[in-house]
């Protein structure tokens, strides 16, 4: 680990698929754990819009903390939710759906050559969505 890293559980490296939706701070501080379809709040025009889920892909994660790249922009700080596969190669069980709501602590502005932001977040809340069999 180097010396500025601030990590307490160190990542593995994996890439799957993830999807997220940036939340609102009225949704974050309101404790809104919801699916990616939920209704966000009113707009000017009366209308209320769907939370628009964004695709991503995971490049490393820990049980604190994940590391995805996204063409979406995302500021510092911005709380999310996030859904995603666990793998067996991960969990030893079988695969799990999840979601987790994190806050962003570090964008890397640089684009990688598919043109896509690397984004660092803190898992606040961790939540299987699929039922676990015996």
């Amino acid at each position: 680990m180097a010396a500025e890293d601030r990590r307490i559980v160190p990542r593995k490296p994996y890439t799957m698929p993830v999807r997220f939706v940036v939340l609102s701070e009225e949704l974050a501080l309101a404790g809104h754990f919801q699916g990616p379809t939920h209704a966000a709040p009113e707009s000017k025009s009366g209308f209320s819009r769907a939370l628009e889920p964004h695709q991503g892909e995971t490049f490393d994660l820990s049980e604190r903390g994940i590391g995805f790249k996204s063409q979406q922009p995302i500021g510092l700080g911005q709380s999310i939710e996030l859904f995603f596969t666990l793998p067996t190669e991960l969990t030893g069980r079988i695969p799990e759906d999840v979601r987790c709501t994190a806050k962003v602590v570090h964008v890397d502005n640089r684009l990688d050559p598919r043109g896509r932001t690397c984004v660092g977040a803190t898992i606040e809340r961790f939540e299987r969505i699929t039922p676990r069999r015996s």
